[in-house]
């Protein structure tokens, strides 16, 4: 999933081997980190802010940064290292946070750097990431059901950490989610392996 921040006149492309801007009303492109890992799509999540754009390294399973403006030279910032496959990230205004899809953790970390925080252990078959004010929320369920597994749902524990909550259950694969102030809309695979179908649903917070 791509993150964009549409205050600003950039637009973020994740490419197999490097991270490049470029111009929304066209013009060329910009290369902010060249190869920053050396396996084929192993840069499952990208965010962008005012000032940086944020991505998972899952070749070797860090969380990378780098700013927009090219200052830092290509040269990237690792904010968290040692993790377990990491996914999708999200932004707010002070943390970077990320899904572990091998483990099933959900963790934050300042975007400035420092002390790694573990909100949540124990997620299965964790995909979608997002944040609101106060709570993270996220979807499990394998995304392109057999029939055999159990169902998937869309779960949300304050940004502080603490006890999950279950927002909606049953669900069919459900993958990507966002959240406006009062609802949260996702997609779901209607149909099972190996003709899924897709479908947007929302529910209340």
């Amino acid at each position: 999933m791509l993150a964009l921040n549409y205050s600003i006149l950039q637009e973020i492309l994740k490419t197999t081997e490097d991270i490049i801007k470029f111009p929304k009303a066209g013009g060329e492109p910009v290369l902010l980190a060249e190869h920053p890992s050396f396996l084929i799509d192993s840069s499952p999540g990208i965010a962008v802010d005012g000032t940086h754009v944020y991505w998972s390294d899952d070749s070797v399973d860090e969380i990378r940064k780098i700013a927009l403006d090219g200052s830092d030279g290509q040269v990237f910032t690792t904010l968290a290292s040692g993790l377990n496959n990491p996914g999708h990230i999200v932004l707010d205004s002070t943390h970077v946070y990320w899904i572990e899809e091998t483990g099933g953790v959900l963790r934050k970390v300042p975007k400035e750097g420092g002390t790694i925080v573990t909100l949540l252990t124990g997620l299965t078959n964790p995909h979608g990431l997002t944040v609101d004010d106060t709570h993270a929320y996220w979807t499990e369920g394998v995304l392109i059901p057999t029939g055999l597994e159990p169902p998937g749902a869309i779960k949300k524990i304050t940004k502080d950490g603490g006890v999950a909550v279950t927002v909606v259950s049953g669900l069919n694969g459900p993958s990507d989610l966002i959240v406006d102030t009062v609802s949260v809309y996702w997609t779901e695979t209607l149909g099972e392996f190996p003709i899924p179908l897709g479908t947007v649903k929302k529910a209340s917070k």
